[in-house]
This record gives structure tokens, C-alpha cells and sequence, in this order.
């Protein structure tokens, strides 16, 4: 019985192990993950800067139209969006040289 036992033991350790090798030879290096982090931070950060854009361009028509409340509240949605996107862009750096 207890040979079954220890058999068990080192049949379930080396199952682990091979487990944990085979895991760890198809994981995507550390580089791999921050080039994608640095990409998905770009695109985010294009999306922000192309919402700024079109929320400038609304403050810009409310003030044509004599709108200061509406230029208002789109010249803050405008200052948030461009806050965010240089977070966004500072984060893509960031991952970019740690890519290297």
C-alpha cells in the first residue's frame, strides 16, 4: 500500500512539474507583454486625442451660436479627455522602454 502511495506522490510532482514547464515555455516574455501594453495605451490614447478634438470642435460652435454655457461644458469635457490622453500616451512611452 505504501509504495502505491509513494508512486502516486512522485507521479502527481512530476505531472506538476511538467505541468509548470509547459506553462511557462508558452507564456509570452515580459517584452511581448509591454510592447502590447504600449499598443493598446496608443490606440487609447488616439481615441482620447480624436474625442478632444471633436469636443473642441463643440465649444468652438457653441461659441459661434452664442452658446457660452454649452462652450463651457465642452471646453472642461475637452480639457478632461486631452488630461487623460497624455496620461494614456506617457503610459504607452512607459511601456515601450521597458519593452527594450
Amino acid at each position: 500500500m505504501m509504495g502505491t502511495m509513494g508512486a502516486v506522490a512522485v507521479g502527481a510532482v512530476a505531472g506538476s512539474m511538467a505541468g509548470n514547464a509547459l506553462a511557462n515555455a508558452t507564456a509570452p516574455s515580459d517584452k511581448e507583454k509591454k510592447a502590447k501594453e504600449a499598443e493598446a495605451a496608443e490606440k487609447e490614447a488616439a481615441d482620447l486625442q480624436r474625442k478632444t478634438d471633436e469636443a473642441k470642435a463643440r465649444a468652438e460652435a457653441a461659441r459661434k451660436a452664442s452658446k457660452p454655457k454649452d462652450a463651457e461644458a465642452a471646453d472642461k469635457e475637452a480639457a478632461e479627455l486631452q488630461r487623460k490622453a497624455t496620461e494614456a500616451k506617457a503610459k504607452a512611452d512607459a511601456a515601450r522602454a521597458a519593452a527594450k
